[in-house]
C-alpha cells in the first residue's frame, strides 16, 4: 500500500512538473527582446536624471551633529561603540557649550 502511494505521488509530481515546464515560454538562446532592453535603459536614464543633488547647508549641518549619552562627559560620532546604551543627538556647538569633550575612541570633530 505504501509503495503504491509513493509511486502515485511520484507520478503526480512528475506530471505537474512536466506541465509547469511546458507552460513556460522561453526565448531561444541568443535572442534578446530589444524592446524590453531599450525600455530598461530608458528607465535607468530617467532615474539618474531625477536624482536630487545634496544641499550643502544640510550636509554641513549633519556633519556638525554629534551624540552624547545620558551619563557620559564626551561627545561622539554616530558609529562610536560608546553609544550602545543611549544616543542623544545635538549640534557640536551645543555639546561644547554644555561642557562635553571629544571622545578619544571615535575622534569626532573639535
Amino acid at each position: 500500500m505504501k509503495r503504491e502511494l509513493s509511486v502515485y505521488l511520484l507520478v503526480v509530481f512528475l506530471f505537474s512538473l512536466l506541465l509547469a515546464v511546458s507552460s513556460c515560454q522561453r526565448q531561444p538562446a541568443g535572442q534578446i527582446d530589444l524592446q524590453r532592453t531599450i525600455q530598461g535603459v530608458d528607465k535607468s536614464i530617467e532615474q539618474k536624471e531625477h536624482r536630487a543633488e545634496p544641499v550643502s547647508d544640510v550636509s554641513e549641518a549633519l556633519s556638525d551633529t554629534v551624540y552624547v549619552t545620558h551619563t557620559g562627559k564626551c561627545y561622539h560620532q554616530g558609529f562610536c561603540s560608546s553609544l550602545s546604551r543611549s544616543k542623544i543627538p545635538m549640534s557640536l556647538a551645543e555639546a561644547k557649550d554644555k561642557g562635553f569633550r571629544p571622545c578619544s575612541r571615535c575622534h569626532p570633530p573639535e
